[in-house]
């Protein structure tokens, strides 16, 4: 797999007890994982430079992603 540029971690709130691991990689794929365990693949069309898991707004489950070229996007994740 091509190198890591960021993580960040996901935790679940109230009262969900989601623990997981937000990587992304240099190719714009951001992969979740659980332990060892490859949950999930989001691909991105840029690379991700920076990126942050929380609440955004009223929304508890939003992922904020800063790419290289300076734009930012707001993924709103399922509950």
């Amino acid at each position: 797999p091509p190198p890591i540029s960021c993580m960040t971690a996901m935790t679940g709130t109230r009262a969900k007890s989601f623990k997981a691991l937000l990587v992304a990689l240099k190719n714009g794929d951001i992969r979740m994982y659980n332990g060892k365990q490859l949950l999930h693949v989001l691909t991105t069309s840029d690379s991700v430079v920076g990126m942050l898991y929380g609440q955004f707004g009223r929304e508890e489950g939003a992922l904020v992603i800063s790419f290289a070229s300076g734009a930012v996007g707001v993924r709103i994740l399922q509950r």
